[in-house]
């Protein structure tokens, strides 16, 4: 009978030692590095969360419980269940192999990619170029204004966009005569801005939330002789 007891009691250690290692155990595995493969040692010790004092247990979007992780001595800990444990959002990016902690920022694409001129005062004094110079500078993506009265473009936005960014200003060996630029959403004046044939290019910025018909007019100040200016390196989001 003492040696049954001796024997249960011994069967009992044994069985208390293996469920405590198995909250604590490691786990050797190959893992694909930036260049090739590398062994790593993973160690999995029961490691708890605390935020500001309170303790948490991060959970993936099932609600199951995800454990941080020591590899090679330095503690990982999933990202997005934290990251929700702080009351923030998270988005990864496959395609930008970006993580995004917080608002996504929004994208940018060329202003005149996605809205083009579907409309101008005269093609003769209207058109687009690859490039122009202002400034000593030279820019892509330009719709260029040469006009000796008004000339104007009109895009269409289809209320998708946000906010318009980019540069106005007098190109480069064209008269010098000053000029204003109006920027109309749906009839609208949206913004306006007397150009100088001497300045150097203006960064300009425009909100167009919801704005369907989106209209750039060129003013001739002095309205004579033929003079050039442009809207560049514009982009939309």
């Amino acid at each position: 009978m003492g040696n049954f007891k001796t024997k249960l009691r011994g069967a009992r250690n044994f069985i208390i030692g293996m469920l405590t290692m198995a909250l604590i155990f490691t786990l050797v595995m190959t893992v694909t590095a930036r260049s090739g493969n590398r062994t790593v040692t993973m160690t999995y010790n029961d490691i708890k969360v605390v935020i500001d004092g309170n303790p948490v247990t991060l959970t993936d979007l099932d609600g199951n419980a995800i454990e941080p992780v020591l590899i090679d001595n330095t503690l990982y800990v999933p990202m997005s269940p934290l990251v929700r444990a702080l009351g923030k959002s998270s988005t990864y990016d496959g395609n930008a192999k970006t993580l995004y902690i917080g608002p996504k920022p929004a994208e940018t694409v060329p202003f005149l990619k996605v809205a083009p001129a579907y409309d101008v005062s005269n093609t003769a004094m209207v058109w687009t170029a690859n490039d122009v110079t202002m400034g000593g500078n030279k820019y892509n993506d330009a719709i260029v204004y040469s006009n000796i009265d008004t000339t104007y473009s009109l895009h269409n936005l289809n209320g998708k966009y946000k906010k318009i960014t980019g540069y106005i200003g007098h190109v480069d060996g064209s008269n010098m005569s000053d000029a204003t630029f109006n920027f109309y959403g749906d009839g609208n004046l949206i913004a306006s801005y007397d150009v100088k044939a001497q300045d150097l290019p203006k960064q300009i910025s425009l909100i167009v939330t919801g704005v369907k018909q989106f209209k750039i007019e060129v003013i001739n100040q002095r309205g004579s002789g033929w003079v050039d200016y442009a809207f560049v390196g514009a982009t939309i989001e």
